[in-house]
């Protein structure tokens, strides 16, 4: 066959150039297609970054309700005053959703500024059980499990310190307001620093302590699926605007054979074929181009990202070491036993890197273990780093 036939074998085939112009806009229909698909999955694991903040947040405040309980019992068996009864129960009754929740409850050291002002401050907002603020947060199954576990174990430690609570009441109503330490009322002070306490108290923290500890772990996975998921999407995009350049060249070529140059683009000016590759074109084109900025922010997104998580756990970090130094020096005033004037020492030490900082020991309820075992959990060794030097290797 001459060349000349091949080339009027082609034309005759392209007569009607419809069927490019259905092939292109064919490509922008993937396109668009491809462009809510991505911008569907992105939320989708934007979604899911946001369910492992909001995980990390309800343990937080799962923890600090826990130690706020703690506190309020421990401050009611030594004073006797009434108040801090009071503040325990509303603590729990904000917990399980039977009282309204403060505006900025979880955000601020709520309890701490009510001791020192022995005021309530902030507008009354809604009344919401923690565990119903988990279930909208987006939590996994294995999580809600740990959360659930964790608040079941601080429920059980309520009940041990209503028990105590109701033996402080009998103390001062039988004191007739002069309220003493001895008999039935030391006994169940002292109950509150047993080890017995500890070990409820550990149940609690073990189970927050694991939860933090997967939801990190999930961390990495949700930006690598937002990369690969960018990446990949900018790879369709490229096949697509590469086989719509060639679509249309080869609908002009077709065209310029059978009319001549100017008659073809004046044809394809009043075709659709030419409005669909400008539109694949231009559609194409945006989308790399977000794709592309996506990929280029992506490192300073991420570092962005991981600055956050950082300085979260940096301020839970120091926040936890304060109340841990408070709990120490609280135990050695009512007991008088030495090991808690050397845990507070210890502690101090750590914080400042005078001591090594054992490993996991931000990530485990490392004193609740101690104080329920009197063994350290994590084993010696570890990096002699004061707290304001990891602040600073953070980049905060």
């Amino acid at each position: 066959m001459q060349p000349e036939d091949a080339t009027m074998k082609l034309l005759n085939r392209f007569k009607d150039s419809s069927a490019v112009s259905f092939l292109v806009l064919l490509a922008v229909l993937v396109s668009m297609l491809g462009m809510a698909n991505y911008m569907n999955e992105r939320e989708s694991v934007q979604g899911f970054w946001r369910s492992r903040m909001a995980a990390l947040s309800l343990s937080d405040r799962l923890r600090q309700t826990s130690d706020d309980l703690t506190r309020m019992v421990r401050l009611y068996a030594v004073t006797g005053d009434p108040v801090y009864r009071e503040y325990f129960d509303e603590i729990l009754a904000i917990r399980n959703g039977e009282a309204p929740r403060p505006v900025n409850y979880f955000t601020t050291p709520y309890w701490d500024i009510v001791l020192n002002s022995n005021e309530r401050f902030g507008e009354p907002g809604p009344a919401i059980p923690i565990r119903t603020l988990a279930a909208r947060a987006g939590m996994l199954e294995e999580e809600n499990a740990l959360l659930q576990q964790a608040e079941d174990a601080s429920n059980a430690l309520a009940v041990i310190e209503n028990e105590i609570m109701e033996v402080i009441a009998a103390g001062i109503e039988a004191a007739d307001g002069d309220y003493l330490l001895e008999g039935d009322t030391l006994v169940a002070m002292q109950r509150l620093h047993s080890q017995e306490y500890h070990g409820a108290k550990a149940e609690v923290m073990s189970n927050l302590a694991e939860l933090g500890t997967n939801v990190r772990a999930t961390f990495g996975e949700a930006r690598q699926r937002l990369v690969a998921l960018s990446t990949s999407s900018m790879r369709d995009n490229i096949v697509l605007l590469a086989l719509t350049l060639a679509l249309v060249a080869v609908d002009l070529w077709v065209q310029w054979r059978r009319k001549g140059l100017k008659a073809a683009l004046e044809s394809r000016a009043r075709g659709i074929g030419l409005v669909a590759a400008v539109l694949a074109f231009a559609l194409i084109v945006l989308s790399l181009s977000l794709f592309t900025n996506f990929l280029r922010d992506q490192p300073a997104v991420s570092r962005t990202i991981s600055e956050r998580v950082a300085a979260r756990e940096f301020s839970d970090s120091l926040r936890q070491t304060s109340d841990d130094l408070t709990r120490m020096a609280r135990l050695y005033a009512v007991t008088g036993e030495a090991r808690y004037r050397e845990y507070f020492d210890e502690i101090l030490d750590i914080r400042n890197g005078i001591a090594p900082r054992p490993p996991g020991y931000f990530d485990l309820p490392y004193w609740d273990i101690v104080l329920d075992t009197g063994a350290r959990p994590a084993g010696e060794g570890g990096q002699t780093v004061a707290i304001r030097a990891l602040a600073n290797n953070a980049g905060l």
